[in-house]
């Protein structure tokens, strides 16, 4: 199914696929800090691993495929990278949830 036709909605040019265009994305992202800047550097990726390996499922739907290590409460809103600190989504679950405080209990 093809989509409508839409302004962009930073300038105003016709867009299909996206709410921004192509010119408009890349501006954003060049003004978005680094990984590393945002906090997930090294030290992040080793500590993901680490929760993925002691729970290797999803902990809102149970799917063991595309896991990632996700901050309960993000680091944006004063969270720390710590394992207390960490729980283990699938990707589809983790981007639903978006930039919240999301902390869940195994019988939620």
């Amino acid at each position: 199914m093809a989509l409508l036709p839409r302004p962009c909605s930073q300038c105003g040019t016709v867009v299909r696929n996206s709410y921004l265009c192509i010119q408009c994305k890349r501006k954003r992202e060049a003004l978005r800090p680094s990984r590393q800047e945002r906090g997930y550097d090294y030290k992040w990726q080793e500590l993901s691993k680490l929760a993925r390996r002691l729970q290797p499922f999803c902990r809102l739907c149970r799917s063991p495929y595309d896991l990632t290590a996700d901050h309960i409460i993000p680091l944006s809103a004063g969270g720390q990278n710590s394992l207390a600190n960490v729980q283990v989504l699938c990707r589809s679950c983790n981007s639903s949830l978006g930039n919240k405080s999301k902390k869940y209990r195994d019988w939620e």
